[in-house]
């Protein structure tokens, strides 16, 4: 696992107030789930990145609106931040990996390339390995 991911540290760090005492459990999810991403295929720069930016806030709304209903307030999130950092482009693509990563089917018809394999990711972490999700146990 990459452990040196420090975009997701930054991003993060600034919600660290928020998140409370699960910050730890939440940044090892994050960077298991983008490290899980990374592993399913070739990835630029700006993927890589946009992957670290969909991991950080794919469940953020847990604690910022303090629901389970969490996707769209994460998305949000997401949003928010890429306009304050001069990517708001990118926030269609990255909304949507967040807003799809828990359907039970593939997303292999979105016109976003990562949106499939983040969802694969996620569903692989979150079941403990028991769904790999085509991931090899390597990974």
């Amino acid at each position: 696992m990459d452990r040196n991911l420090h975009l997701v540290d930054e991003i993060l760090n600034s919600f660290g107030a928020v998140i409370g005492a699960d910050l730890g459990g939440y940044r090892n999810h994050v960077c298991r789930v983008v490290s899980l991403c990374y592993s399913a295929g070739e990835f630029t720069d700006i993927e890589k990145e946009k992957i670290q930016i969909a991991g950080s806030f794919h469940d953020i709304g847990i604690w910022t609106a303090g629901t389970l209903d969490y996707l769209a307030p994460s998305a949000d999130a997401a949003r928010s931040y890429l306009l304050a950092h001069g990517k708001g482009d990118w926030a269609p693509e990255i909304s949507e990996m967040i807003e799809l990563h828990h359907r039970i089917h593939s997303c292999a018809h979105s016109r976003y390339n990562l949106v499939e394999p983040f969802r694969r990711a996620d569903a692989a972490d979150f079941s403990l390995g028991l769904v790999r999700m085509g991931l090899s146990k390597d990974s």
